[in-house]
Order: C-alpha cells, then structure tokens, then sequence
C-alpha cells in the first residue's frame, strides 16, 4: 500500500508487522535455514476464546459432527453459513446430512 499511495503509515504497519513474524523464525542446521513458528500467537485476537464454544468438547472436526449428536448441536448453533468458513463447509455439511437421513 506504501508503494501505492505513499502513506506512511502504511510503511510503518508492514515493518512492524515483519518485525513481529521475523520474531518467530528460528536458524536452523548450523544458521543456514530460517523456518517460521506459525504457532505463535500473531496479536492479542489469538489468545481470546471464543464464548460460542464454552462447553465444546475441544477442536471440533467437522468431519465427525454429522455422526455425533451432541457436536451436531453444538455445530448448528455455532455455524455461520454467511462466513467464508461457512461457505466452503455448509453444502458439504448438508450433503453429509442427507446421506444419513
């Protein structure tokens, strides 16, 4: 964007943002190879859980809800079919639905 319109800000916001993923890398094999720890959290949004899922039985596979009552509610409470997510697993989902029923 800095290169685009010439806002500084937008220089500053990719240094920084470089700064903090530079942060996560790691040498390797005597210093030759840097490779990224993308585990680390990117910013305070990674530590914050999300209340919907209180309760949930931990990581949710999609693959398993349509066969497990209890994460098929869970599921169906929590899922937004309007979300990027959503649009790639709701027709799957309900392909799943239909084969069962």
């Amino acid at each position: 964007m800095h290169e685009v319109i010439w806002k500084s800000v937008y220089r500053q916001r990719a240094e920084q943002w470089w700064r903090l993923m530079r942060s996560r890398m790691r040498f390797q094999q005597g210093g030759k190879y840097f490779v990224w720890n993308y585990w680390d959290p990117a910013g305070p949004w990674d530590y914050k859980s999300d209340p919907r899922w209180k309760g949930s039985p931990g990581v949710l596979w999609t693959a398993i809800v349509p066969h497990d009552e209890t994460l098929r509610k869970l599921f169906e409470a929590n899922h937004k079919p309007e979300s990027w997510g959503g649009l790639a697993i709701t027709p799957w989902y309900c392909a799943e639905l239909s084969k069962l029923r």
